[in-house]
């Protein structure tokens, strides 16, 4: 009887842990360098996230197949997701949504994303599979004058490189004032996020 018992309450326990996520689930991909502490922010504001690093950064596939990798080993393969990703952390997810159709991707939001590449090195190097996944995405305009970036931009990629994505998936943009790492740690980015997810 007491063994019943425990499995019982193992199963509510289970049931109750699932139903915290069985909402629309976001999963954040860190940048170039970064550790899933770069991400804290934007994961406390968004309650029903979690944050994937791959351990590869490039090729950009490679990386992508280290994120469906974990996505698996969590059980979440089968579950509707939106994925987030911060710089280079949004062209993982591009090519995630691009390669994988089995995934349930419900949405892509990159912020300060080089979709159209990163100043010396041609968009065409950091190209992703294509998918029909909507697309929306976040740009910063608050960085300096550098020689090697347009203006206006963040200070580590140009808005124009940010905001060129294919216009049949694009359903919304934003640019804030803010730089680079200062998107991932405002307030008006994670409402943004947040109301992207209803």
């Amino acid at each position: 009887m007491k063994k019943q018992i425990i499995i019982a309450l193992v199963l509510i326990f289970l049931v109750v842990a699932n139903l915290s996520i069985a909402g629309e689930l976001a999963i954040l991909i860190p940048g170039w360098g970064g550790e899933t502490e770069q991400l804290s922010f934007l994961k406390e504001n968004l309650p029903d996230s979690i944050v994937i690093k791959p351990a590869r950064m490039m090729p950009i596939y490679e990386a992508a197949d280290d994120v469906l990798s974990q996505i698996k080993d969590k059980g979440l393969a089968h579950q509707e997701i939106t994925l987030i990703g911060f710089s280079f952390g949004g062209l993982i997810a591009r090519e995630l949504a691009g390669r994988y159709s089995e995934l349930r991707i419900k949405k892509i939001i990159t912020i300060g994303t080089p979709n159209g590449g990163y100043w010396v090195v041609p968009g065409f190097v950091f190209s992703v599979t294509p998918s029909g996944t909507p697309l929306y995405v976040i740009a910063g305009e608050k960085g300096t004058e550098k020689w090697y970036l347009k203006s206006p931009n963040d200070g580590a990629v140009d808005v124009e490189s940010v905001l060129s994505v294919p216009p049949e998936t694009l359903k919304d943009s934003v640019v804030y004032p803010l730089s680079h790492l200062d998107l991932i740690k405002s307030q008006e980015v994670a409402n943004q996020i947040a109301a992207w997810l209803k």
